[in-house]
């Protein structure tokens, strides 16, 4: 199963989550406003009617006690939904707070802080995503998560006992794990999960609150009261719905999350070609008996979401969201064996890559010389890695980080310097004429400090490519997403300004304005054919043809053609702005339409026999907002 398949079984996931969460709260609505009806002695006013009759059914199904209790229950399960919905906001920043999550600043001192600071964000760049938020979560427990509605709201979480227990190597296999949930979609259901199901078990939690209430009152008024007593009945009754709103729970979390974790595992095999990482994080997990819990209970309400269980109740086998720790390390090739291990991390490389069904890392390449054979194989390649990457992407990715100038990677720590980034880039990727207008726009809209740290960002940008740009971008998007509003205007309108000041609007000027100002909120619903899209792949392709030479042109556009399977039409007008409204149409389309969006590009930009940096970035930064992230390519 690739990436688009992936996608396209995530879409279809969250069609039968609805359908499953649809019978949950049929269930609970119909228990809650018999248990009321019932304890209320409704049931039994008519005395000539046996309980046991049709017509007894009847009459209690049509009763208003019956039909008012089912539409109130309805309507809490529905509000607490909402609430959670809100709550979370589709930012995995509220998930790690609810989990008591400590954020863990770029800056710290820490060791181990900082060793999981760089393997997130090397396995960020190497997958083409955004490098996400981390947090550290507190307890001895070996565990972590990925959260968050789309690819700009992510963040990854880490416990202390994972920080402190795990080798650099174990570290990184978790690490890729919760990417590939990432990169397969399964974060944006697990969102989803949490918020309908919170609604479910907020029954549950009123139980709770009448019980309390009603044992209150007795202990103030020293007796009892009829209503205490119903309210009390209630409540009781309340608790039981709760519980089994609970079994029904964790019944569509274990439907949705168990097989994901299988695939979870091999692509981190395949993102890191180190089965022993992953395998050692498990074995690790499996000898110890601490697990993971936020301070006031609510780990359970999560548990979908970590790298491993993180409960041992009762029926915990049967609703578990993860399989168990030594099926899925014998899936790597390795077996349960919690005695200590002398054997160096890279020993087994091989064995488990082919436990896994991956080829040995020293395989001889069998592509054919020819040059269309080359192009196809080329392209292939590319669209092999879309949302899978492996340790060639990890490697480049690991290159740029290397490369870069401290000042620079230093710059996407915190939202001020990044502003200050994006304005030297800006100035960068601009007319040199251009300049001294642009310095002095910040200086007009920003304090002096911004201004003698984007003349500083620019000069140390000058020795690095547009590829190494492009990586500071997704660096730099977390953290600017940390300004408050007053500011996050402020900076729209200023980079608005500098990109209009040569009195132009280039590609990368677009690419920075798209992911660093203004990325899409949320990832629209694919529902579109690419039949359905031709008007904004008439915008695409001849604006991509656009920035080919003249005799390349001709080439680009029947590659592009023949990939797409019909003919495309020059549109009256050719324009980033038109480009931006396209991709924002693209996005829509179907999973499994989009390998062939993308093999439509890469075939276009390989028409003339090289790859510029433009090209390059144009595809990448399309790939990423149609939620298809393109690992960098050497």
């Amino acid at each position: 199963m690739n990436f688009f398949q992936h996608q396209e079984k995530a879409r279809k996931q969250t069609v039968k989550l609805v359908l499953l969460f649809a019978l949950a709260v049929f269930a609970v609505c119909l228990l809650t406003a018999t248990a009321i009806a019932l304890i209320f002695g409704h049931f039994f006013a008519g005395p000539t009617t046996p309980p046991t009759s049709a017509s007894a059914l009847v009459h209690f199904i049509s009763h208003p006690a019956f039909y008012w209790s089912a539409l109130i229950a309805f309507s809490v399960i529905l509000i607490g939904s909402a609430f959670k919905t809100f709550q979370l906001g589709g930012n995995g920043i509220q998930v790690a707070l609810a989990m008591d999550g400590k954020y863990v600043h770029p800056d710290t001192n820490d060791a181990n802080e900082r060793k999981l600071l760089n393997i997130v964000t090397e396995m960020a760049l190497a997958s083409g995503n955004p490098v996400p938020k981390v947090f550290k979560l507190p307890g001895e427990g070996i565990n972590a998560f990925a959260a968050g509605h789309n690819r700009h709201q992510i963040v990854v979480a880490v416990t202390e006992g994972a920080l402190n227990q795990l080798s650099r190597d174990e570290l990184q296999g978790v690490v890729a794990h919760e990417f590939s949930h990432i990169n397969f979609g399964d974060v944006k259901i697990n969102m989803r999960l949490v918020a309908l199901l919170h609604g479910i078990l907020l029954i549950g939690h009123i139980g709770q609150l009448l019980i309390s209430g009603a044992g209150h009152r007795r202990h103030r008024h020293y007796g009892s009261s009829r209503r205490d007593s119903k309210s009390a009945g209630i409540g009781i009754a309340f608790i039981a719905i709760g519980f089994i709103g609970t079994l029904c729970g964790n019944m569509i979390k274990a439907a949705i999350s168990r097989q994901r974790e299988f695939l979870a595992d091999a692509a981190a095999v395949q993102f890191t070609r180190n089965p022993d990482g992953i395998a050692g994080a498990l074995k690790k997990i499996a000898g110890e008996s601490a697990s993971v819990q936020s301070a006031d209970g609510r780990g359970s309400e999560f548990s979908h979401f970590y790298f491993s269980n993180v409960s041992g109740q009762f029926f915990s086998r049967l609703f578990a969201t993860h399989p168990d720790i030594d099926e899925r390390i014998s899936r790597l090739g390795h077996k349960l064996d919690l005695a200590p291990s002398n054997q160096h991390a890279h020993a087994s490389h091989n064995q488990g890559e082919q436990a896994m069904g991956f080829a040995p890392s020293n395989s001889q390449s069998t592509a054919s010389t020819q040059a269309a054979d080359a192009l196809a194989a080329t392209v292939a390649a590319t669209l092999a890695s879309v949302g899978e990457p492996n340790c060639e992407h990890l490697k480049t990715a690991e290159q740029h980080l290397a490369a870069l100038p401290r000042v620079l990677e230093e710059a996407t720590h915190d939202a001020y310097r990044a502003r200050a980034l994006i304005f030297a880039m800006l100035v960068r990727f601009s007319a040199d004429d251009a300049h001294s207008t642009q310095f002095e726009a910040i200086s007009q809209t920003e304090d002096a400090m911004t201004l003698k740290q984007t003349k500083l960002l620019h000069k140390a940008l000058a020795s690095i490519a547009m590829a190494q740009c492009y990586d500071l971008i997704l660096m730099a998007e977390a953290v600017l997403s940390d300004q408050s509003p007053e500011q996050a205007k402020r900076f729209a309108t200023l980079t608005k300004t500098l990109i209009s000041a040569d009195k132009s609007f280039t590609l990368f000027e677009w690419a920075i304005y798209r992911l660093a100002v203004s990325p899409f909120g949320t990832q629209p619903k694919g529902k579109r054919s690419l039949s359905d899209t031709k008007d904004a792949l008439n915008q695409l392709f001849f604006y991509l043809a656009s920035l080919s030479a003249t005799e390349h042109r001709q080439a680009l556009l029947l590659g592009a053609q023949q990939a797409l399977g019909f003919t495309l039409a020059k549109p009256a007008k050719i324009s980033l702005k038109q480009l931006d409204n396209a991709v924002e149409t693209l996005a829509t389309i179907k999973p499994l339409h989009k390998p062939q969006l993308l093999k439509a590009l890469m075939t276009a930009i390989y028409a003339d026999g090289q790859v510029t940096d433009v090209e390059m970035t144009l595809v990448r930064t399309i790939a990423l907002l149609i939620d298809c992230p393109i690992p960098p390519q050497r």
